[in-house]
């Protein structure tokens, strides 16, 4: 992001992405770094993102995020208590953050068999649990080696999608990326039938400290998911949400990707235009 863009997007962005950390409790012992690859416009699935994302987990909970959203809530937790001033200054510090794609945070408890996803839509965040939690599994006898392990495939359907799972016994982690779990090992690489999305282990590690997982819900509302994926829609349709009126009254403003000075419903119309090249969503809602 460019240290022209103006501050009333970095506030539209911090409405996006921050989140603040602490009814899902324990502790995580490992964590797991996936490569995720995916293609965000299923007209061109050419056109693919690399994102790395975290997956700390345990033997009775774990957290996944992207890593970009790691970043960002280190950044926005520095913007606590500045004033507008000191916000507009310290901008520069999103020059070479990416975007993040992958806005949902998802907590899982196994013992509850319960995932929670977390996501703020503009100035709304949104907690709901997951209808299909674990995930049913049709394991099966075809392995292969991925790098030092031994793995074996096992396949599900999922948000409209139908998936692959290459899991290891050899590694003492019964989990997976986002809402992935419920195989007796570790998923190694996961993918759909579509290659739109595709998870690939790059590393893990056993943690020397243990790490807290625990889910807030403050400045969040707990809905069912049917209410989430409606406000879900309504944001596709319209992206900007209550800053519409706000943006179409602006003589000028900095366009995020250029920025170039334009008007504002030259803007209204170019981020509708993005966000309908952003619909290769993971869940089919």
């Amino acid at each position: 992001m460019k240290k022209s863009t103006s501050f009333f997007l970095i506030f539209i962005l911090f409405f996006i992405s921050f989140s603040l950390q602490a009814q899902i409790k324990g502790n995580a012992d490992y964590l797991v770094k996936y490569e995720v690859n995916f293609a965000i416009d299923s007209t061109d699935r050419e056109e693919r993102t690399t994102e790395m994302h975290h997956l700390y987990t345990g033997n009775a909970v774990s957290y996944y995020v992207s890593e970009v959203q790691l970043k960002m809530d280190s950044l926005f937790s520095k913007f606590q208590g500045m004033s507008p001033e000191q916000m507009r200054s310290r901008s520069g510090d999103f020059e070479d953050l990416p975007r993040p794609e992958f806005l949902a945070r998802v907590y899982k408890n196994f013992e509850a068999q319960k995932a929670m996803v977390k996501v703020r839509i503009l100035r709304e965040g949104y907690i709901y649990e997951e209808e299909k939690f674990p995930v049913e599994w049709e394991i099966t006898e075809e392995s292969k080696e991925i790098g030092e392990y031994t793995a074996q495939k096992a396949l599900t359907s999922f948000g409209g999608r139908n998936y692959e799972a290459w899991f290891t016994l050899e590694v003492p982690i019964q989990d997976g990326p986002y809402v992935f779990s419920g195989l007796p090992g570790l998923i190694l690489e996961l993918s759909d039938a579509d290659n739109d999305f595709k998870f690939s282990v790059s590393s893990f590690k056993a943690l020397q400290e243990k790490v807290e997982i625990d889910i807030e819900e403050k400045d969040f509302k707990t809905v069912e998911k049917k209410k989430f994926v409606k406000a879900f829609q309504n944001f596709r349709e319209n992206p900007l949400g209550p800053f519409t009126e706000t943006v179409r009254n602006m003589d000028q403003i900095p366009d995020p990707t250029t920025g170039d000075m334009i008007s504002g419903p030259e803007l209204i119309r170019k981020v509708k235009k993005e966000a309908k090249k952003r619909n290769n969503y993971i869940e089919r809602f």
